[in-house]
């Protein structure tokens, strides 16, 4: 009797053994299972993230580049006008000179 009831015990036991190992691999399988998750939304995050800093780098980029744009278009407007000035400065001084009977651009 006490070879059956050690016999059982040991049958119990082992029993008891396999069954924590197969909880403990089953809660590794959910603790990698988990990271994985974890892992995979991290990693969604950081996609919509980058999506999001490219937009506004893209947005920043078209502002500076309108902005340059409308410099560009002042400077020009600027240099435009000093030529004009420039020009009829020198139509007048010229006409002025002629008139006066002394040759244009010449100081005497």
């Amino acid at each position: 009797m006490t070879a059956k009831y050690e016999a059982a015990a040991n049958a119990e036991e082992n029993e008891r053994k396999a069954l924590m190992e197969k909880l403990r691999r089953d809660k590794a399988e959910v603790v990698a299972l988990m990271q994985k998750d974890k892992n995979e939304k991290l990693e969604e995050m950081l996609v919509a993230k980058e999506m999001e800093l490219q937009e506004a780098l893209t947005k920043k980029t078209k502002e500076t580049e309108s902005l340059l744009q409308a410099k560009e278009e002042e400077m020009r407007a600027k240099y435009n006008e000093k030529v004009q000035v420039v020009w009829y400065s020198r139509k007048f001084l010229t006409t002025t000179r002629l008139s006066l009977g002394r040759m244009p651009f010449r100081d005497t």
